[in-house]
């Protein structure tokens, strides 16, 4: 059985999230499948802690992208009264390194959201090198 996008997912802003609401339906419909033999109790157990883990994880991303936005926050309003990137650094406590990425994508994009300048910082995969490929210049 396959479930419709709209049934895991809703639109948020301008990108899809997974629902807790249809995770649990998504669950209850996979649980259902399985009968009360051995073999199925151990299917159930298996489907259970796989979304237990999921939605663990997902928290933890959630927690990182929380701490990722507050700097991002932290370094606009640094950058909005002409603080340089080392003073900045200074001031947060933080790398040079650290935050220079934030830092430049700000400069660059000051009109981009705090959320979107997040979603900046991480590349994806679609343009990682794949394995085995040589990227030496």
């Amino acid at each position: 059985m396959t479930f419709p996008a709209n049934l895991i997912f809703e639109r948020k802003g301008d990108r899809m999230e997974k629902t807790k609401r249809a995770e649990e339906a998504v669950v209850e419909e996979i649980l259902s499948w399985a009968g009360d033999g051995e073999d199925d109790m151990a299917f159930k157990y298996n489907i259970i802690r796989a979304f237990e883990d999921e939605r663990a994880e997902g928290k933890e991303e959630g927690k990182e992208e929380g701490k990722n936005l507050k700097l991002i926050g932290q370094v606009r309003k640094k950058l909005s009264k002409n603080i340089s990137l080392e003073e900045t650094a200074d001031m947060l406590e933080e790398e040079t390194a650290a935050i220079a990425p934030i830092y430049d994508l700000l400069k660059s994009h000051p009109d981009w959201e705090d959320e979107r300048i997040c979603a900046g910082l991480v590349k994806p995969e679609s343009q990682a090198p794949e394995r085995g490929t040589d990227v030496s210049l």
